[in-house]
C-alpha cells in the first residue's frame, strides 16, 4: 500500500492477480486513486487544510497531549538504544522498494518480496509467522 501526500497525491496498492483463463499465471496489478486525474478541483497544499482547521478550532487531526506523552515514553528508550549502539538506518534510493537488507529480513522469516510488497508465501505454501522475539538486553 502506498500513500503519497506530495507532490502528487496518490493512493495505490499492488496485488498479485490471477490472469484470466485456464492457466495459472499471476501478475502484479496496481489499483489506484490518483487525485489529479480523478478530480478536477484544485487540491489544497500540504498544510493549507491543517492551518484552516486550526483557525476553525478543529483538533481532530492532531494528537492529544496524553497521546504525545505516551508516544515519547514508548519511543525514547528505542531512540536511546539506537544512539548508544550507533545503529544507522539502511540507506536506499528514492522511489525504490526500500533497503536491500529488507529482502534478507523477509527471507529469514520465509517470506519473499515481489515488486512492491511482502508476500507471506514460499513455493505456493502459506507461511506461518514465527513468534517475534524481543531484542536481547
Amino acid at each position: 500500500l502506498v500513500v503519497r501526500l506530495q507532490p502528487e497525491e496518490t493512493i495505490y496498492w499492488k496485488v498479485q492477480n490471477k490472469v484470466p483463463g485456464l492457466g495459472f499465471e499471476v501478475q502484479q496489478m496496481r489499483m489506484d486513486l490518483m487525485y489529479a486525474s480523478r478530480y478536477e478541483k484544485k487540491l489544497p497544499e500540504a498544510y493549507e487544510r491543517l492551518l484552516l482547521e486550526v483557525l476553525a478550532g478543529n483538533q481532530s487531526n492532531f494528537v492529544s497531549a496524553a497521546e504525545l506523552d505516551a508516544s515519547w515514553r514508548i519511543f525514547t528508550p528505542i531512540l536511546h538504544h539506537l544512539a548508544e549502539q550507533r545503529i544507522k538506518p539502511e540507506p536506499y534510493a528514492y522511489g525504490t522498494r526500500g533497503p536491500v537488507a529488507a529482502d534478507a529480513l523477509a527471507h529469514r522469516y520465509g517470506m519473499t518480496k515481489f515488486g512492491g510488497g511482502i508476500h507471506p508465501c514460499v513455493n505456493d505454501t502459506p507461511f506461518k509467522m514465527a513468534p517475534v522475539r524481543a531484542p536481547s538486553q
